[in-house]
């Protein structure tokens, strides 16, 4: 599913899936959300950014 989504360049104006490990990125993600929920999947990936780049 998410290689077609990246892929489709009408929806992004490019294809996102060209991007080195872009679609590996969302494939990961994705799957944080589904197991865990959206909002434990944010505080991670908040948690996880250099200071000051919230």
């Amino acid at each position: 599913m998410v290689d077609c989504i990246t892929a489709d360049e009408e929806l992004w104006g490019v294809d996102l899936s060209a991007l080195p490990t872009f679609a590996e990125a969302v494939t990961k993600q994705l799957s944080h959300i589904l197991t865990n929920g959206i909002d434990a999947a944010l505080a991670s990936m908040l948690e996880s950014m250099p200071d000051g780049a919230s």
